[in-house]
């Protein structure tokens, strides 16, 4: 006997590798944004009781929750993480800060202790890059 697509143990079942999904990169975060987006989405807590919490308005919440959701999706987000662990230590960081959790480059070049000018540069290799990984992934898939 096979289960439904639609069945409630299917559906549950997708739920919970979402979740999985989701928890593994929203890691990628910086703290403040990775403990909303698992508190309100997998632990299914209320955006009003974040909110209260935060001293927010609740579509304040819910508004940083779908923009933290649209950018674990993206595909600038999703290269950048696929790619951390083939990329040298300094610029697997320059990509997180970037590509994940989208700090600007002055932000970075004070957190890694750059010139503004070296940021750039690192930033366009990593674009680089993720450019030739995600060709190389295209290729490997279709071959």
């Amino acid at each position: 006997m096979s289960l439904s697509v639609k069945s409630p143990a299917v559906r549950q079942k997708r739920i919970a590798c979402d979740e999985a999904v989701l928890a593994g990169r929203a890691e990628l975060l910086d703290r403040a944004d990775r403990d909303l987006l698992l508190a309100v989405w997998v632990h299914r807590g209320s955006a009003e009781l974040m909110a209260h919490l935060a001293g927010r308005h609740p579509e304040t919440i819910r508004r940083r929750v779908r923009r933290l959701l649209e950018r674990i999706q993206s595909p600038s987000f999703l290269s950048a993480a696929r790619a951390l662990s083939l990329l040298p230590a300094r610029q697997a960081e320059i990509a997180r800060l970037h590509f994940c959790q989208k700090r600007s480059l002055r932000q970075i070049a004070r957190h890694c202790a750059l010139s503004l000018h070296e940021v750039r540069r690192q930033v366009h290799e990593i674009r680089g890059a993720l450019a030739g990984i995600d060709a190389f992934r295209r290729e490997a898939k279709a071959g």
